[in-house]
């Protein structure tokens, strides 16, 4: 009982850890590796912010966006999304009492656009 009592606690300070990493990143759009020690246990923190586009591929592997036919004799630019996304992970792992390795990983996408600016845009488009 002592064993799974630790490991639940260790679980839920990994995912606390997790939590707030992800909502620094939310902010400053990068992941700092961190090393928190608890009252049981050291917990590693790392992670990684890569851009991607709406539908959740990496930047990099996303479609070449097909320009919009026009009139006129030149092409039109291709169309890009105006917030692109930043899929943040975080990674968080620990060694249990047994020894063995733990880990847990959260992921999420956030806008890589400046938020204050995003907002002004909005209400300006209003």
């Amino acid at each position: 009982m002592a064993w799974a009592g630790e490991e639940v606690r260790h679980q839920g300070e990994a995912l606390w850890l997790a939590q707030q990493a992800l909502e620094q990143g939310r902010d400053s759009l990068q992941v700092t590796p961190t090393r928190w020690t608890g009252r049981t246990a050291t917990f590693d923190l790392q992670g990684e912010a890569t851009d991607t586009t709406p539908d959740g591929l990496p930047a990099t592997s996303a479609p070449t966006p097909m320009p919009i036919p026009t009139p006129t004799s030149s092409p039109a630019p291709p169309l890009t999304d105006p917030f692109p996304l930043r899929a943040l992970s975080v990674h968080v792992s620990w060694t249990d009492r047994r020894g063995h390795p733990q880990r847990l990983d959260l992921h999420t996408l956030v806008p890589s656009a400046n938020r204050s600016l995003t907002a002004w845009l909005t209400r300006a488009d209003s």
